[in-house]
């Protein structure tokens, strides 16, 4: 079937469908839901659609006077939750990497409560008197969170993991059901996910390129290997 063709309204109105003779409710780039779904699935929203506008960030100003309790951005009247923003603007600026801009500066008290053990321990939070089990940079979810959000990796975090600098070898003695990756002497005790490997050495394999280096041949003497799916078959 053809394409439809649409027409433009001269003079959109804010808030309708900027198609002419369309008065529904916008619902996305200017478009009504079910103009939107069309332009959108035949890929003719730069014909029709509002142009995108990725000056949002430009359209933040800030109060000259300050009211605490309330958000900081100018026309914005709600109550401030984090950073001298409310919630709304404190998740936009915090997705888009703004607060340095428009966030006012962390409390210093907060920040030099957290000090970080001389010793960490492999798998435990490496914040002093923190006992939580670590989910990124040697930090448990709730301080990784917290560093997140004030920027504060550089003084908290541990190095970002480099498997660059790391020794892989396969290890040819673990059990059939473990990972056949050691890192730096130390072997990796996650399950299989596939071909032999675990699925971050997986993933990091397959993105490097050197999948079949470290993961097992899908097939050993005609048979299935322990790991392998039905569909690295079709891949090899």
């Amino acid at each position: 079937m053809p394409l439809k063709k649409f027409r433009l309204k001269k003079k959109p109105i804010k808030g309708t469908c900027r198609i002419l003779r369309c008065d529904e409710p916008t619902d996305g780039r200017g478009l009504c839901k079910s103009h939107y779904e069309y332009c959108r699935y035949h890929k003719l929203l730069k014909l029709y659609g509002a142009p995108l506008t990725n000056k949002r960030i430009a359209d933040i100003k800030l109060k000259k006077n300050f009211v605490e309790g309330v958000c900081r951005v100018f026309r914005c009247g709600e109550e401030s939750s984090s950073r001298g923003l409310c919630k709304s603007h404190y998740s936009y600026c915090l997705y888009y990497k703004l607060l340095k801009h428009y966030g006012a500066p962390p409390v210093h008290e907060k920040i030099t409560n957290l000090k970080v053990k001389k010793n960490p321990v492999k798998g435990i939070c490496r914040i002093l008197h923190c006992s939580g089990k670590t989910a990124a940079r040697g930090l448990c979810v709730r301080h990784y969170r917290y560093c997140l959000a004030y920027e504060l990796f550089d003084l908290y975090g541990a190095p970002p993991y480099r498997h660059e600098k790391t020794n892989l070898k396969v290890n040819t003695l673990v059990g059939p059901y473990a990972c056949r990756i050691t890192t730096e002497g130390e072997a990796c005790h996650r399950k299989i996910y596939i071909r032999g490997l675990c699925h971050a050495h997986y993933n990091m394999f397959q993105r490097k390129g050197t999948l079949d280096k470290f993961a097992l041949v899908p097939y050993v003497n005609g048979k299935r290997a322990i790991g392998v799916r039905d569909y690295d078959y079709d891949n090899n």
